[in-house]
């Protein structure tokens, strides 16, 4: 009998020794683990888009009153101020009074010079595709399609192509004068008022 009970707590020591312990009923506890809190998307501000350029929203065609609202025989400081995008090529030491002179806008179809002559807006000049004017004849055109939009327009000697014309429009004090080349298509043409309307070499 005490050979019997021996070996029960031998039993039981042995199996503590290796670590076994009696099976629990009790359930597995679950761990819950923190979800990371997402990091939050900046908000961007939307990027403006530019404004149209002034110059492009007031400038157009060239009429025989003027161009972009600023008529011929206008004052130099008159255009200065109030020409939508200002003007180029302006020199604060020049006497106006005394010189004949030329600014320049650039327009988003090609440059457009302005001339003055003793500090009055005299005329406009186009030697670009782009600029037309306000009936429609454009640099590049031949006589014959000028002549059609302008049928009362007068042929004059060109200085500088024999046998190819000049073509001038008049319309009260305001000349438009359309110059040709050898295959007589219009390679520039002006638009203005005495004397610098007549001025054959521009400010030369």
């Amino acid at each position: 009998m005490k050979s019997l009970l021996f070996t029960a707590s031998a039993s039981l020591l042995l199996l503590s020794a290796c670590g076994q312990e009696p099976s629990s009923n009790e359930p597995a506890q679950t761990v819950e683990v923190p979800l990371s809190t997402p990091t939050p998307t900046p908000t961007l501000d939307p990027i403006p888009s530019p404004s149209p350029s002034p110059v492009a929203l007031a400038c157009g065609d060239v009429s025989m009153n003027g161009y972009c609202g600023l008529d011929y025989g206008s004052s130099l400081d008159d255009v200065m101020a109030n020409f939508p995008g200002g003007l180029d090529g302006h020199d604060d030491n020049a006497n106006p009074s005394e010189t004949c002179i030329y600014l320049t806008s650039e327009q988003p179809t090609g440059t457009v010079y302005l001339m003055f002559v003793d500090g009055v807006f005299n005329r406009v000049d186009i030697d670009d595709e782009g600029i037309s004017t306000e009936a429609g004849v454009t640099v590049g055109m031949n006589i014959e399609a000028v002549t059609r939009i302008y049928p009362n327009l007068e042929q004059r000697p060109n200085k500088y192509v024999e046998n190819q014309p000049n073509l001038v429009v008049e319309q009260g004090e305001t000349t438009m004068v359309f110059e040709t080349d050898e295959n007589g298509q219009v390679r520039s043409y002006h638009v203005g008022i005495e004397p610098g309307v007549n001025y054959v070499e521009g400010c030369l």
